[in-house]
């Protein structure tokens, strides 16, 4: 079972007319001070903290990449400040669980992980803006390419900076649910050609989110037979290629985010369900994973005959927790009515089930 993170936070409050500077590197408990830029005025707030359980990071990732398997390369997504967890915390925890590579946002993570020391692989997985492809070209990242317009900004300042080998760069291919990325096989194979002709950069492979490993690959298939070359797909892990080790196919790169960072069981009340949603009481809740880029919605399902009301009311991408506090002996594996009859109990069938081929949600095991 994938473990959930402890979060601890006090109350802080502060109003100000002015901008602040913070004095940071107090430890927990500490006052903070914060010093108005200008006149010289001191403010004194409750500091606020997280606790991050380095065990259940590994823990987590461990168990992701046994579901990976051995034949893929697996990328842990460590954006945002790993997602709040702390960007150097979370990133040698997956790396000495066993992960390979890393996906970050921008340079700025990826600078802060070459000088904490990190060696391996960094990839920038969103097209910065033009003004940013200098600082890259200095940098041994890899970068995500969307157009062909700042491919060519990117080989005219990486070729300026005249760097000891080509940059790795990846083309970006907007399938499935994604937006971002080229959208057809000629804007495809123009980015792709262009890139094999600057010779400061070097295309590493196709990427993509938010598709089924099947799409990426039959696009690959069209690259190739059009005369493309390059090493490597890559695709974001959905939770049933986590299930289902068959279902990558020869996709290369595996990119996993949200699975590394655990899914809590038992809600209590006042826990957050989503932003400014709190639980009114304690509570019993699954994970089906079926969300909207399966172009699926709804407010209510059924399980063992009874119905459970869903509770992350911002609508994930993948996953969608239901409540089964109701259902007595519920266990992973259960199978989830999304429409239909189960008993007495009839579903109506949501409003855009039928533009998708959904497979048979259950409540998933990790162990």
């Amino acid at each position: 079972m994938l473990r959930c993170i402890t979060i601890l936070l006090s109350t802080m409050t502060l109003t100000v007319f002015a901008s602040l500077q913070a004095d940071f590197g107090q430890v927990p408990g500490e006052r903070q001070r914060f010093r108005v830029l200008g006149p010289t005025r001191t403010y004194t707030v409750s500091q606020s903290w997280i606790e991050v359980s380095y065990s259940d990071l590994t823990h987590n990732a461990g168990k992701v990449l046994y579901q990976l398997g051995p034949d893929v390369i697996p990328l842990a997504i460590v954006q945002g400040n790993g997602y709040g967890h702390g960007l150097d915390t979370v990133a040698k925890a997956f790396l000495g669980a066993g992960f390979k590579e890393l996906g970050v946002a921008d340079i700025n993570e990826a600078i802060t992980l070459r000088q904490e020391g990190v060696e391996v692989p960094i990839h920038i997985i969103y097209q910065p803006d033009f003004l940013t492809a200098r600082v890259m070209a200095l940098e041994n990242v890899e970068v995500y390419i969307e157009d062909l317009s700042f491919a060519r900004v990117l080989c005219e300042e990486t070729t300026a900076v005249k760097r000891e080998a080509p940059m790795q760069v990846h083309v970006k291919a907007a399938l499935g649910a994604a937006v971002q990325g080229v959208s057809s096989l000629e804007e495809a194979m123009e980015l792709i050609e262009y890139i094999n002709t600057c010779s400061s950069l070097q295309l590493r492979g196709i990427t993509t989110e938010h598709a089924e490993p099947k799409e990426l690959e039959v696009f690959a298939e069209k690259l190739r037979v059009a005369g493309a070359k390059f090493g490597v797909t890559g695709v974001a892990a959905s939770p049933k290629m986590l299930r289902d080790k068959e279902a990558y196919g020869t996709t290369g790169i595996v990119h996993v985010s949200a699975a590394l960072y655990g899914q809590q069981e038992i809600v209590k009340a006042g826990d957050m369900l989503h932003e400014g949603h709190h639980a009114k009481r304690d509570m019993t809740v699954a994970v089906i994973y079926q969300g909207y880029t399966d172009a699926f919605q709804v407010d209510e399902v059924a399980v063992r005959g009874k119905l459970c009301q869903r509770v992350d009311l911002g609508n994930s991408m993948r996953v969608t927790i239901i409540d089964v506090t109701a259902v007595p002996l519920v266990q992973v594996g259960d199978v989830v009515l999304l429409h239909g009859k189960d008993g007495s109990i009839e579903l109506k069938k949501p409003w855009n089930l039928a533009a998708v081929s959904i497979g048979v949600p259950r409540i998933p095991k990790w162990d």
